[in-house]
């Protein structure tokens, strides 16, 4: 899942057999491992910051354990291991795709800005933000809809798709921006 920042660079989680962590492009030049982890599913990042998730690969396929939002600065070249740290467990909120056999949907989509990164959960019951600075979370479920993605956010507000509760083919879709401070955000 690629994520392009500032001049032509892209970080890259994958999980592989031959190759797993955190990598990076320049220009199309060969990659490098910027992190390792056991596995690595989305990667977010803009001109300050590069999020993550991040988990264990267990025996059976891709299955994950102990999924974590992690948060480094952002700069090209490898992460230095003393300013990455844990935002947040996600146990609660990644760990839904049990059985998952394909990397790509392993983990969840993100979106990241003004400090905040924004979810949707994959049993498609909720949105959650996540406020980088202290890992605080708010949940966003409104009464009759379901939240089917997040699409942006930044210091004020977060958009998110939202259906009819049981449209499974989204014809009764919107986008909605709801003020951040309209949101509980709990530890």
């Amino acid at each position: 899942t690629p994520s392009v920042v500032g001049e032509h660079w892209v970080a890259t989680g994958l999980m592989s057999a031959s190759a797993n962590g955190l990598f990076m492009s320049h220009l199309g030049e060969p990659s490098i491992r910027i992190r390792d982890a056991d596995a690595v599913g989305e990667v977010v990042a803009n001109e300050t910051d590069i999020v993550w998730l991040e988990g264990s690969r267990l025996t059976e396929g891709i299955r994950l354990d102990g999924t974590t939002l992690w948060r480094a600065p952002w700069r090209p070249g490898p992460i230095d291991p003393g300013e990455a740290r844990i935002v947040r467990p996600l146990e609660d909120v990644a760990r839904i795709f049990r059985d998952v056999r394909d990397p790509g949907n392993a983990f969840l989509r993100m979106v990241l800005g003004g400090g905040y990164v924004a979810m949707r959960d994959g049993l498609g019951e909720a949105c959650y933000v996540i406020r980088l600075s202290d890992g605080y979370m708010a949940r966003f479920d409104p009464a009759g809809y379901t939240c089917t993605s997040a699409r942006h956010i930044d210091e004020r507000e977060v958009a998110v798709v939202v259906a009819d509760e049981g449209d499974l083919s989204f014809r009764s879709a919107q986008l909605w921006f709801v003020p951040l401070t309209s949101l509980t955000f709990e530890p």
